[in-house]
């Protein structure tokens, strides 16, 4: 009888089920794309990688949430163990950066700029939650791996990384395809350097981060220009 309920359980929420596959498809791209949005360099990649990890976040919100629910339920009545704890250590984490992460969505929908302390709480949120649902995961299968439940783990792994793939296959593409405003951050052909090349701004205090020149139009147009006070 407990043996049938546990197949129950893994068909409603486990391995074999879709909606577990896709949950767990669009956790790994939202891990994956929102640590390249907070740690890679700027380029046309990233800014792709933060549309859609935007659209991708708002779009599993609620079959995340369904998810979640229905997951908490299947195992409501199970003692606490370390693959339980890990679970609603992952679920509050996911919960809190779930919030957060549409709460700036609507703030950069209708404001110049976003909270960073809500920024901070999102990125916090999704590194505490990918720490738990990792050993979460691992405790699970490895408490299954002799079983029938194992082909469903394998297949569970290849949905996951699959749909992972195909949205870093995305990026690619869209970057490849619009790469943004091409900017010429070069000097004049007729430009004059009296005081040397290695001095382009020269009597002037002027200087720029490369020493050499910047299209005006990647300086001009900021909403938030004087926010900080120096100037108005």
């Amino acid at each position: 009888m407990e043996s049938h309920g546990v197949r129950d359980v893994q068909i409603r929420t486990g391995w074999s089920s879709a909606l577990s596959r896709a949950a767990a498809a669009a956790l790994l791209f939202e891990a994956i794309s929102g640590l390249a949005i907070t740690f890679g360099p700027f380029h046309p990649s990233t800014e792709w990688s933060l549309l859609l990890h935007t659209v991708a976040g708002l779009l599993a919100v609620a079959p995340f949430a369904w998810y979640l629910i229905r997951h908490w339920k299947d195992y409501l009545g199970q003692s606490l163990s370390d693959a339980l704890l890990l679970g609603y250590v992952a679920a509050i984490a996911l919960i809190v950066c779930g919030i957060t992460g549409v709460v700036l969505t609507g703030e950069g929908l209708v404001g110049v700029r976003t909270s960073a302390a809500l920024r901070y709480l999102h990125l916090v949120s999704s590194l505490l939650a990918s720490a738990a649902v990792v050993p979460h995961v691992w405790i699970a299968w490895l408490r299954r791996r002799r079983s029938d439940f194992a082909n469903g783990a394998r297949q569970w792994l290849g949905v996951t990384v699959a749909g992972t793939l195909a949205g870093g296959c995305l990026v690619a593409a869209l970057s490849f395809v619009y790469s943004g405003t091409k900017y010429r951050n070069e000097f004049p052909a007729d430009y004059n350097t009296p005081f040397g090349k290695n001095r382009p701004f020269a009597p002037s205090l002027a200087h720029t981060s490369t020493n050499g020149a910047f299209d005006a139009r990647s300086l001009a147009g900021s909403a938030t220009c004087g926010a900080s006070g120096c100037h108005v």
